[in-house]
């Protein structure tokens, strides 16, 4: 029998990173990189069901520029869950090629943060809003290079939804399994340092997520959320 040689983790993404970084902390999840723990529907729904709407919104900092975020995930098939994720188009004006949940800026129509959410991911891979248990949301989360905040809106299907990708906004549609999230070769953690300049604030020591998947590196405003999303399936008590 053929050995293969096992396929690269990382992708073509650019990562801007600055003079100054620094190996961060291990996880939280640590002590359960390389397996692959047990999840369900039910274990998604009673970990954010403290965790509201409402609260998220409530808890936004103040800024014009309010956007919304899917987190959609489903059961993988053994026994796991898996998260609904894109890789943006190439051609794209900004953030090109970068992973990213379906997403994107509220519209005067939305009921926020949730119609954003939903018609954003319609948009972009078709999802059917119909088929999205909403049970919660992550932390809102403040960009570091605008004056706006996103909330990541958590859903639920009972099965794998169907999709198809916007070719003008969409490369690829990734469903990314949590087991795989937990591969050793996976997370890293960097603490950045920059003075700042052209809009961005100074920052020191700024924590920095990265997830290596096979062919994509998802860093930034994603990968916090992941680690954020992570850390309140794995971790009990945080």
């Amino acid at each position: 029998m053929e050995l293969r040689e096992p396929l690269p983790r990382g992708g073509p993404q650019q990562i801007p990173r600055p003079a100054s970084v620094e190996r961060g902390d291990d996880p939280p999840w640590a002590h359960l990189i390389g397996s692959t723990p047990r999840l369900r529907i039910d274990d998604v729904r009673s970990v954010f069901s403290g965790r509201t709407i409402e609260s998220a919104v409530d808890a936004m900092p103040p800024g014009p520029r309010r956007s919304a975020v899917a987190v959609v995930m489903s059961p993988d098939g053994s026994d796991g869950m898996e998260i609904l994720l894109t890789r943006r188009s190439w051609d794209m004006r900004t953030h090109r090629g970068e992973v990213s949940f379906p997403g994107g800026l509220v519209e005067p129509a939305d009921d926020f943060p949730v119609s954003t959410a939903l018609r954003e991911a319609h948009e972009e891979v078709a999802l059917d809003g119909r088929l999205v248990e909403i049970v919660g949301a992550l932390d809102p989360l403040s960009t570091v290079t605008s004056d706006g905040a996103i909330v990541p809106v958590v859903g639920v299907c009972g099965s794998r939804p169907a999709v198809r990708r916007s070719e003008a906004e969409v490369d690829a549609v990734l469903h990314v399994a949590v087991s795989d999230l937990l591969h050793p070769e996976c997370y890293r953690n960097e603490r950045w340092t920059w003075v700042g300049g052209r809009g961005v604030a100074p920052r020191s020591g700024h924590e920095m997520h990265f997830f290596e998947l096979i062919g994509d590196t998802v860093w930034g405003a994603t990968a916090a959320m992941l680690a954020q999303l992570l850390t309140l399936l794995l971790v009990p008590n945080r």
